[in-house]
């Protein structure tokens, strides 16, 4: 089997009479899940590779037969990853693991589950480019979402998605999401920590196209400004406003929770790695759209724009 979205009865693996193995693109017990090289490349791995196992009634849990590895370039995309590695890597590794099947060599060994992952199938939700975090992290999502789902952003209330693109390796100053350059090719992006150039995008509803080709026609010009998305802690309007002050410091979770801040990134507790301190919002409680009102904050603020 190659490729599978439902738990097969155990009396449909077990009707042949040698068994069942199965392809799954990534080194087991890693990336279980249906978006496995999606999140290695996400996640900033820099070896993959594939693994033909045994399926059993768990998602992916089954004893291993073979693996192979290959790298992942800083350049790599899905698609790059998979067409000029674990396709042809794969259909070298099955033909070898049906040889050891059939001469009565095939291992089946058993998969260390206290190391196992599990990521949940890439979708546009979590796709959204938060201009606000570090080049490198940006640039891995992009590249982790080509081609599907696909890297979601939004300008003029459209959204829009980015495809190919590159980190120049260039330090620029200002704000990250800022649009430093247009060409007919390609746009670049200041990010926290680099510069991003963009070569290839998709209207939504429309068909791919140059970036710069893009930028012309919808208007986007140098200077224009990045907005984070739905768990970024500003809209976009350079500088952010500051929450209210007047409390004591809290974890940003507890914080978030008391406000009504949905899809923070941090969880309640402020237990994630991204967690800072903010003042509590005044003495006296409001309801979220009063207190976003209050910051000059707009609704905007929970959309991907750049």
């Amino acid at each position: 089997m190659a490729f599978v979205t439902e738990i097969i009865p155990n009396d449909v693996l077990h009707y042949p009479a040698l068994g069942t193995i199965q392809y799954h693109p990534s080194l087991l017990p890693l990336h279980r899940g249906s978006s496995a090289i999606n999140w290695a490349i996400i996640n900033g791995d820099r070896e993959t590779g594939l693994t033909i196992f045994w399926p059993d009634q768990g998602i992916d849990t089954g004893a291993i037969l073979l693996q192979k590895s290959c790298p992942i370039g800083p350049d790599d995309t899905v698609g790059s990853i998979y067409f000029n590695h674990l396709f042809p890597m794969g259909v070298d590794a099955l033909a070898e693991s049906v040889q050891l099947v059939a001469e009565g060599r095939a291992p089946r060994i058993g998969q260390d589950h206290a190391l196992s992952t599990y990521e949940p199938p890439c979708g546009e939700g979590h796709a959204r480019i938060r201009w606000y975090k570090p080049a490198e992290v940006i640039h891995r999502l992009i590249r982790g979402c080509n081609p599907a789902p696909g890297a979601v952003a939004t300008y003029n209330d459209s959204e829009f998605k980015i495809f190919d693109c590159r980190l120049t390796g260039s330090q620029e100053a200002g704000m990250p999401g800022r649009i430093l350059k247009v060409k007919d090719d390609y746009f670049d992006v200041r990010l926290n920590g680099g510069v991003l150039r963009v070569s290839r995008v998709q209207p939504k509803g429309g068909k791919k196209v140059a970036a710069g080709e893009w930028a012309k026609e919808v208007g986007l010009a140098v200077g224009a400004a990045g907005r984070s998305g739905p768990s970024g802690a500003h809209c976009g309007h350079w500088p952010p406003s500051r929450p209210p002050k007047g409390g004591k410091k809290m974890s940003a979770g507890e914080w978030a929770k008391e406000a009504g801040v949905g899809g923070w990134d941090a969880v309640p507790g402020g237990s994630t790695a991204t967690a800072q301190t903010f003042p509590r919002p005044g003495t006296s409680r409001r309801g979220p759209l009063e207190w976003a009102q209050g910051t000059r904050r707009c609704r905007c603020s929970w959309s991907s724009i750049l």
